[in-house]
């Protein structure tokens, strides 16, 4: 159970803080005319998917990475369309494609870490 928690909380708590940011009216930007969006959306769930990733190499055996990776982007796909209920913010199929890839690579290169063996962790 302790090894459970340990695994999914920050994953839980990340989802959340992200879940909730979304969820904001308005969000502070630089005011540059740089895709600063697409990289603050891709930082955000590269955090997600690193985490993700991380409780899906020690518990690859009860769920399979594709149901993580599928959970990683439906949630991208809920925040956009809570966004897209906000009057001041809208959806945008590309932050969803940020949020997918940021996820993704994160998200992969934590499961196929070669640091989980050396730790003598499972898998």
């Amino acid at each position: 159970m302790k090894r459970a928690l340990e695994a999914f909380v920050p994953v839980l708590l990340w989802g959340a803080i992200v879940f909730y940011i979304g969820g904001r009216s308005s969000i502070p930007s630089p005011g540059l005319d740089l895709p600063i969006d697409k990289v603050g959306h891709f930082a955000m769930y590269a955090i997600l998917g690193a985490l993700a990733g991380r409780a899906a190499r020690l518990y690859r055996t009860v769920i399979t990475w594709g149901w993580f990776v599928l959970g990683g982007f439906s949630f991208a796909a809920l925040d956009e369309l809570q966004q897209s209920k906000i009057p001041t913010r809208s959806a945008d199929p590309l932050d969803w494609v940020a949020d997918a890839l940021g996820f993704a690579i994160a998200f992969w290169l934590l499961y196929s870490s070669r640091y989980f063996v050396r730790r003598g962790e499972r898998g």
